[in-house]
């Protein structure tokens, strides 16, 4: 079995804690018409929360998330396809993680580790945020505002794509729901923290609004 030494060796290098922000109209996410379970329970907030975890590597080594896989006994393998992009880029797997139950069993073990780089920093910061969502104190104003802080200073990407600003973020929950939710940004992974995917799947390259620590 593989150990731990292998494990964090592969985490400090290629692992990604990630806290994501989506936004919903009408209890709606774009891509589909199934109501989001956090936005019924959670209506004064535009934003969906969504944790995860993951791990990447080339698909020649597949094999060793394979036994990462197998060591925890939870997530999915996700097969990028980017061998078809310019660049002869090779294909991408990752190991991904999404469903909070099993978030909270990886924050336990990780915190039973040593890291000896700065992403330890990050792991502390994400397991924060995931005792505010254990919490359920991110269904509120104030806790949501708290997370996002935290959130902030994951690996601050300067994107301006999506909801990586604090100032950004702050704006748009003083102006609902007084606005009219025109412009959405969501991505269409982005539903609500149900299961992990129990088989492999091709999927194009994540877009997310995320801070990241990788």
């Amino acid at each position: 079995m593989i150990s731990d030494e292998y494990i964090m060796g592969f985490i400090e290098g290629e692992g990604c804690f990630s806290i994501s922000l989506g936004r919903y109209v009408d209890g709606h996410s774009r891509k589909t018409n199934r109501k989001n379970k956090l936005v019924k329970k959670n209506k004064a907030l535009p934003f969906v929360v969504k944790p995860s975890f993951r791990v990447g590597v080339s698909v020649k080594d597949k094999f060793v998330l394979e036994q990462i896989k197998e060591r925890f006994g939870f997530g999915g393998l996700h097969l990028q396809k980017r061998s078809k992009k310019p660049g002869n880029r090779q294909d991408h797997v990752q190991f991904y993680v999404s469903t909070c139950e099993h978030l909270y069993l990886l924050a336990d073990y990780f915190k039973k580790q040593r890291f000896y780089t700065t992403k330890g920093n990050d792991f502390k910061l994400w397991a924060e945020c995931l005792d505010i969502i254990k919490s359920k104190r991110h269904l509120k104003k104030e806790g949501f505002i708290e997370l996002c802080k935290l959130r902030a200073q994951m690996n601050p990407v300067k994107n301006k794509r999506d909801y990586h600003n604090l100032d950004e973020i702050l704006r748009a929950l003083e102006a609902f729901p007084d606005e009219k939710q025109a412009k959405l940004i969501h991505n269409k992974n982005l539903d609500s923290c149900d299961s992990d995917p129990s088989s492999p799947l091709s999927v194009p390259e994540p877009e997310v609004a995320s801070n990241s620590a990788r």
